[in-house]
């Protein structure tokens, strides 16, 4: 019985997901794309720095710096995957 529950909501999604579109004006368009461009190029690899410096510290279950960087790359992944959506339905 689960999976007929996820597989309606997984439908839901999909007739949702087809029916959404975004208005947004040439400009706006374009700086939503350069936004992604940044993001996934120069944060991305910011980011990326910043674990591995932070990993090479020691014990990963103490370390503030390793737990804020993960932080916020998962916040710049939901950004990104936001942003993809929205160009997407543009």
């Amino acid at each position: 019985m689960q999976h007929v529950g996820i597989s309606f909501l997984l439908l839901l999604i999909i007739q949702r997901r087809k029916t959404t579109m975004a208005y947004m004006s040439e400009e706006g368009y374009k700086k939503l794309v350069e936004e992604l461009r940044v993001l996934e190029t120069v944060d991305r690899l910011e980011i990326s720095r910043q674990i591995a410096e932070a990993r090479d510290k020691g014990d990963l279950s103490e370390n503030a710096e390793y737990d804020a960087a993960k932080d916020a790359q998962g916040m710049l992944e939901m950004r990104i995957n936001k942003l993809k959506t929205i160009i997407a339905d543009a």
